[in-house]
C-alpha cells in the first residue's frame, strides 16, 4: 500500500494552490512493497491524480478517465470541464469504471458481457442458481485501488478522493489515501489545516503527516516527494523535496533536513511550523 496527501492552501497573494505528497511504496505483481514508484500521473496537462492500491487498477481508472474527456472534448460544440459539470465528471468516470470491473467479473464466469447476461437471465436462459453468485461477485468487486484527484477549474483548486468502493467524496482541505490515512489525517487535524493555510504551512504539514505515518505504518515508505500544484497557465517553480529518515525529531520540531522555497532560502527551523511562502 501506500499514503498519498493533497493539501489545498494559499500563495502570499490569495491564488489557490495545493500542496502534494506521495510515498515511494508500491503495490502489486510487479514489485509488491518496492520503494521505487512514484504515485503521480495524469489524466490530462491539467488534471493531476495520486493512486494507492493496485497499481494496475490505478491506471485503469485513470485511463478511464482520459477516455471520459475525450468524449467530453469530441462533442459538438466540445464540452470544458467547469464549475458546474467537475462534479458529474468525476461520479461518472466511477461508473464507468464500476461497468468495465463488472464485465471482466461476467466474462470470466460465462464468456458474456454484463449487459448481455443480464439479457440472459432476462430470459431464463441462465438459470438464477448461476446467475445470483455472478451478481454477488459482481457486487463485491470494488476498484482494488483508491484516487486523489486534484484539478483546477478557473483558478479554482478542487480535490476528490475516490475510495475502493467507489464512493466519491469532495475535500474542502485535504484529502488522503492509503494505508498511513488514519495517522497522517490525525496530524493535519491537530495542525488544523485548512484551504487558507500557506503554502509554507501546507509543506509542513504535509511532511510531519508522511514522516510520522512512516514511522507506525509498516506499508509506508520513509521516502516520500512533496510538490506544489500551480493553476493551467500560471507560472510558478514546480517544487519538489525529497524527505529522508535521518531521525528527526517531528515532536520536538528539530528538524534536521529543511525544506527550501523557490528563492532558494529556507523556511523558518523555529520551533514553530515553517513560515509562510
Amino acid at each position: 500500500m501506500t499514503l498519498c496527501i493533497a493539501a489545498a492552501c494559499e500563495d502570499g497573494r490569495g491564488r489557490q494552490r495545493v500542496v502534494i505528497g506521495t510515498d515511494w511504496r508500491m503495490s502489486g505483481a510487479i514489485a509488491a512493497g518496492a520503494d521505487i514508484q512514484d504515485k503521480l500521473y495524469w489524466i490530462n496537462d491539467d488534471i493531476a491524480v495520486l493512486i494507492s492500491g493496485e497499481v494496475t487498477r490505478a491506471i485503469e481508472l485513470r485511463d478511464t478517465y482520459r477516455r471520459l474527456l475525450r468524449s467530453m472534448e469530441s462533442k459538438q460544440p466540445p464540452e470544458p470541464l467547469d464549475h458546474y459539470n467537475i462534479r458529474s465528471f468525476v461520479n461518472a468516470g466511477c461508473r464507468m469504471y464500476k461497468r468495465k470491473l463488472a464485465d471482466e467479473v461476467v466474462t470470466f464466469a460465462t464468456g458474456l458481457i454484463y449487459e448481455d447476461f443480464r439479457k440472459a437471465v432476462a430470459k431464463k436462459e441462465i438459470p438464477q442458481s448461476v446467475a445470483i453468485p455472478i451478481y454477488q461477485k459482481v457486487e463485491k468487486q470494488d476498484f482494488e485501488c483508491e484516487m486523489l484527484m486534484v484539478a483546477f477549474i478557473e483558478d479554482d483548486q478542487f480535490i476528490f478522493q475516490i475510495q475502493r468502493s467507489g464512493h466519491v467524496e469532495e475535500c474542502e482541505n485535504f484529502g488522503i489515501v492509503g494505508e498511513g490515512t488514519y495517522m497522517a489525517e490525525a496530524f493535519l487535524y491537530l495542525r488544523g489545516h485548512s484551504s487558507d493555510c500557506s503554502v509554507g504551512l501546507a509543506l509542513y504539514d504535509v511532511w510531519e503527516a508522511m514522516k510520522m505515518s512512516a514511522t507506525v505504518v509498516d506499508s509506508v515508505s520513509g521516502e516520500c516527494t512533496i510538490d506544489i500544484l500551480y493553476p493551467p497557465g500560471e507560472r510558478g517553480v514546480h517544487v519538489e523535496a525529497e524527505v529522508h529518515s535521518y531521525g528527526s525529531q517531528i515532536h520536538g520540531r528539530d528538524v534536521e533536513e529543511a525544506i527550501w522555497n523557490q528563492e532558494g532560502q529556507k523556511f523558518s527551523e523555529t520551533p514553530e511550523r515553517f513560515a509562510g511562502a
